[in-house]
C-alpha cells in the first residue's frame, strides 16, 4: 500500500501505524524531509514481519509544524 502525504515545510517526518486498542505496530518513515509530496510504503506487516488483520487501523503522522491522524482499512 502507497500512502502519499504533502508537508508545507521542511523538517522531521514521522508516520506511524497503530491499531484500535493503540499500540505502534509500525513506523513507516522517522526523517527530516523537505516539502513537498512524498510517499512511503506499508507492507501490511507489523514489526516483527507478520500480516496485520483485517480491520481498522490508524496512521499517525507527526511533523515539526503539525500532527494529523487517518484511518486506513486493510481487507483481505
Amino acid at each position: 500500500m502507497q500512502i502519499w502525504y504533502s508537508t508545507t515545510s521542511s523538517g522531521s517526518v514521522k508516520i506511524s501505524i497503530y491499531d484500535r486498542a493503540g499500540e505502534r505496530l509500525k513506523v513507516l518513515e522517522d526523517d527530516s524531509q523537505p516539502a513537498g509530496t512524498h510517499f512511503c510504503g506499508w507492507d501490511c506487516r507489523n514489526t516483527r514481519g507478520e500480516l496485520v488483520a483485517t480491520g481498522m487501523y490508524f496512521l499517525v503522522m507527526e511533523t515539526t509544524s503539525k500532527n494529523c491522524t487517518s484511518i486506513i482499512g486493510v481487507m483481505r
